[in-house]
């Protein structure tokens, strides 16, 4: 059976006898038994109306509806022991509240069906069981698009440079692989200062945190005491679905406890490209803007095409025709999709925590075309960043839940996370810088970790460096040549203050301006007036300008 837009499966009508020994053999609501009274009359009609090629009734609606009540009627226990109940095949109205209205041929009377409560939101994470997937992603679409994101705080921080103070800095390293702590150790030599603050998270199932500690000389013969170096067991959570988003974010609210300006979130494979004072000058000058190399998944070329890198914002007034958006027209212009691999993959993701494997139900389809027609922008972007302090207290908050249990239930959540709520905050107001990571891929290749850098890529780096902060991945012998080359670079910048000088010229071509008309697979104002959802709080022309 092929899946409904909420991964219910689709049922046909059936011969009336089996209608009848179904409806008296199953285990039904009260509401279903009154609605099998009116059924029965119908069904001589359903099927006339099946045979003419009139699809399905009424009556094979509530036959539907009753199948997956009796599938999934039991129920499971969440953490926390919260009883939660899974979903029912049809997508309800929203005008209808917790009641789905099925209205009978012939003028009937409206037979109400109650629907079952709404499903818990677990404080502290996504937890969302096979069974309930359609549920949870109703009602998770329902309230992003009805509600929106909550608005992005109006007071915004001043560069810090300006004001004699520089930016104090928060170091979040995911470990998980013994072999790459001496690299780790030597990375953390280069960074290492008294007044910022590192956090080492250490997947308990790879790695012994103690085995950490001695690594970084906090332990052992020769150990200092760093009361600002903290290491940290997390649970495991493998790449590409969200209990590895929330390892991060858990370990970002433990950092919030502490005074930092960014949090840098590295990898046991990143090496800095700079000094700590080339790289701390930089992100003083630019303390409203956040690192994330996003990919946004549709693009809309202008004429002439413009790269979304490189798209000046529209001016307050200035609006796309209709035309341009939604190709009902011959002059339309169609956006262009992304090639990324995970948006191909449209199967619901059931994932809670730790407690069971990520799953990807076949049976459930992710309404990202529903999403994307009411406003919402999805883009992709690799998970090691720069963030604000601003943008992890908004990322943390509650009341971002239901737009984390929606990305949470799409594969490859690790990578949508970031850029995703950053494209849909309301008003946001911070920005997004060109400086980032240097990274490459492997023509063809389709694994989660790109290429590994020699000194074959140490020229282009080099001319490069101005523009990047971080490289990855890298290892202590392939990389040798390319390391020591950095390492020479760094230390006679950090030798020359010179350097942080004239670096202050270039933050003003460091910032990304985005069009996010261009971002938009789909023209929602079209599309509005016959939605069952409203479409957000529209976020501001140019939020990231």
């Amino acid at each position: 059976m092929a899946p409904s837009f909420w991964g219910a499966p689709r049922l046909k009508v059936v011969a009336p006898a089996r209608v009848l020994v179904f409806l008296l053999a199953s285990t039904v609501t009260s509401a279903a038994i009154r609605g099998a009274a009116d059924c029965i009359g119908d069904v001589a009609a359903a099927l006339a109306d099946a045979t003419a090629g009139g699809g399905a009734t009424p009556c094979a609606s509530l036959i539907q509806r009753q199948a997956s009540i009796q599938r999934h009627a039991s129920g499971q226990e969440a953490q926390g022991g919260v009883k939660l109940r899974a979903a029912p095949s049809p997508a309800p109205s929203p005008a209808a509240g917790p009641t789905l209205l099925l209205q009978r041929r012939h003028m009937r009377p409206t037979t109400e069906v109650k629907m079952p409560p709404k499903l818990a939101l677990p404080s502290g994470g996504v937890c969302v069981h096979a069974e309930e997937l359609p549920q949870a992603l109703r009602e998770s679409t329902e309230e992003v698009l009805s509600k929106g994101l909550p608005e992005w705080p109006k007071k915004a921080p001043g560069n810090l440079s300006a004001g004699g103070r520089s930016a104090k800095l928060a170091f979040l390293v995911q470990l998980s692989v013994e072999d790459r702590l001496s690299l780790v150790r030597r990375v953390f030599d280069r960074l290492y200062s008294p007044g910022d603050v590192f956090l080492y998270l250490v997947d308990s199932t790879k790695l012994a945190s103690s085995t950490v500690r001695v690594a970084l000389g906090l332990e052992g013969p020769k150990s200092r005491n760093l009361p600002n170096v903290r290491v940290q067991e997390s649970p495991h959570a493998g790449y590409y679905y969200w209990p590895r988003v929330q390892v991060v974010l858990d370990g970002m609210t433990s950092l919030l406890e502490d005074d930092w300006d960014f949090v840098i979130h590295l990898s046991e494979t990143d090496y800095p490209v700079h000094s700590i004072g080339w790289l701390r000058n930089s992100l003083s000058n630019q303390r409203q803007s956040s690192f994330i190399q996003i990919q946004p998944r549709c693009t809309l070329p202008g004429p002439p095409p413009v790269l979304w890198e490189d798209a000046a914002p529209l001016g307050a007034n200035a609006q796309l025709r209709p035309s341009e958006m939604n190709g009902d027209h011959e002059d339309a212009i169609q956006p262009e999709l992304s090639s990324w691999y995970w948006w191909t993959v449209l199967s619901g993701v059931a994932s809670c925590g730790s407690a069971f494997e990520p799953f990807e139900d076949d049976a459930v389809y992710y309404p990202m075309a529903h999403l994307e027609e009411h406003g919402f922008i999805f883009a992709h972007a690799t998970e090691w960043v720069i963030l604000t302090r601003e943008l992890v207290t908004y990322a943390t908050s509650p009341g971002l839940a239901h737009f984390k249990r929606l990305i949470g239930m799409h594969a490859a959540a690790d990578e949508i996370f970031w850029p995703t709520l950053v494209l849909n905050i309301p008003n946001f107001t911070q920005k997004i810088s060109r400086q980032g990571w240097f990274v490459t891929w492997s023509p063809g290749a389709t694994d989660h970790s790109p290429e590994t850098l020699t000194d074959r890529r140490t020229t282009e780096i080099m001319e490069k460096r101005d523009e990047l902060l971080f490289m990855r991945k890298v290892n202590e012998v392939d990389s040798a040549s390319l390391l020591a080359e950095v390492d020479r670079a760094s230390y006679a910048e950090a030798a020359n203050s010179a350097s942080l000088a004239a670096l202050q010229k270039t933050f003003t071509s460091l910032e990304l301006r985005y069009d996010k008309h261009r971002m938009r697979c789909s023209d929602p104002g079209l599309k509005a007036s016959s939605a069952p959802f409203p479409a957000p709080a529209p976020p501001a022309y140019s939020a990231l300008r």
